[in-house]
């Protein structure tokens, strides 16, 4: 404990903050409050003494804004209390002028000292700061550094882990190959042996005989799907295929390989005809592109030399309508027979498609018969795109043109002599 002479005693046992004395405060709680009310304070390294003294004159600064008390509170005192306070009052200030004449001897001297100690404090400080900064600095770089080494540390660890699994999955796998080596081993110790080499020769000859006879079954039981493309592969037509024969083949090949039921159900639906008129429709349909293939007659960039009669090339464009079955016709047929539509149609032509039609298709010479078109129905009318003979324009032909197309039909019938022989 700090000793105090009698008079530091008594005077500094009349200065108190928050209820205790300010002599019972340490070094570092006196440097706090006098800093508190005057910031600017250096002397951080004053001993008890000068630091009370220094706190004492800043409590005697603050006594003046203190609130004095009022007159309305001093009359309402009694005389005797009144005196008691007067009398405390002058006690205090004697004995306080009494301490602070002694205290001021010893503050003079320690004030030339103070002084001295002060300008020698700034400049430890102002030493004290540079250091501080270069340690400062010193820390912060220890600290980049220290991150960097922890990152680094972070990936090391990583990678020690990933080689550690590593090796424990491979360490796995070593011991699975181990094992199946030596089944394999065993195995073969078992093989070497020459009666289980018979044997094993048995089993796998009646295993084969068995897989071959399943084969052989599921072959037969199982159709085969093949692509329409590997079935039909593309037509190339020769010279000598241009006969009867070969029209026939291509033609029984398109109509068993191909299956019209969409145009004959459209056909059915829209046009309302006979489901077996359609049949026949469909039949002689084949027949006219078997001789557009035959003549050639497949170029866009060409007219077309082959016209279809109207049964026929209606058939033919309800067909079109359905892009992707048309393409599959194409493909049995062998050729991409295009449907092109020419308005300058000529009767030549059609005589012509005729002709080609009696050469390759001798036996179904009895459908261009004109007879047989008039009972049964016929594709092939021998009057498309005929002319009609113009009536003359007189207003007194008018009663004599409506009678025309009567004529027109009786003079359609052609004569014996072109008459078309009918097939056997």
């Amino acid at each position: 404990m700090f000793k105090y002479t009698e008079d530091e005693d008594i005077y500094y046992s009349l200065y108190s903050i928050n209820g205790q004395c300010i002599k019972e405060l340490s070094n570092a709680q006196i440097i706090e409050q006098i800093k508190k009310r005057n910031p600017s304070f250096a002397g951080s390294k004053l001993t008890k003494i000068p630091l009370l003294n220094a706190l004492a004159e800043l409590l005697d600064k603050e006594k003046p804004k203190m609130k004095t008390p009022s007159k309305k509170s001093g009359e309402s005192q009694t005389p005797s209390k009144k005196r008691n306070n007067q009398s405390v009052i002058k006690e205090t200030q004697v004995s306080n002028k009494k301490r602070n004449t002694s205290v001021r001897e010893n503050s003079f001297n320690d004030d030339e000292n103070q002084s001295e100690e002060e300008e020698d404090e700034d400049q430890d400080d102002d030493e004290d700061e540079d250091e501080d900064q270069e340690k400062e600095r010193k820390v912060e770089g220890k600290f980049r550094l220290l991150k960097e080494v922890d990152q680094l540390d972070i990936k090391e660890l990583e990678a020690i882990l990933k080689t550690k699994k590593l090796k424990q999955e491979l360490d796995v796998k070593n011991k699975e190959i181990y094992s199946l080596e030596n089944k394999v081993r065993e195995l073969e110790k078992i093989t070497k042996s020459p009666a289980s080499t018979n044997n094993n020769n048995n089993n796998n000859n009646n295993n084969n005989n068995n897989n071959n006879n399943n084969n052989n079954n599921n072959n037969n039981n199982t159709p085969k799907r093949l692509s329409i493309s590997s079935q039909f592969p593309p037509l190339i037509v020769t010279p000598d295929d241009l006969n009867s024969n070969f029209a026939l083949k291509l033609f029984n090949k398109v109509h068993k390989g191909f299956n019209f039921h969409k145009v004959t159900h459209k056909l059915s639906s829209e046009s309302q005809m006979d489901i077996d008129y359609i049949a026949k429709i469909q039949k002689e349909f084949i027949k006219f592109m078997v001789l557009k293939v035959l003549d050639n007659d497949y170029d866009i960039k060409q007219p077309s030399k082959l016209v279809p009669p109207p049964l026929i090339h209606k058939f033919w464009k309800t067909l079109c309508l359905d892009s992707f079955g048309y393409s599959q016709f194409l493909k049995v047929l062998g050729v991409n027979v295009h449907h092109k539509y020419d308005e300058n149609e000529n009767r030549i032509d059609y005589i012509r498609t005729r002709d080609l039609y009696r050469d390759y298709f001798p036996n179904s010479i009895s459908e261009l018969d004109h007879k047989n078109i008039i009972e049964n129905g016929g594709c092939w009318p021998w009057d498309y795109l005929m002319i009609p003979p113009q009536s003359p324009s007189t207003p007194s032909s008018k009663s004599k043109s409506n009678s025309t197309p009567s004529t027109l039909s009786t003079s359609s019938t052609p004569s014996k002599g072109n008459q078309t022989p009918k097939s056997k």
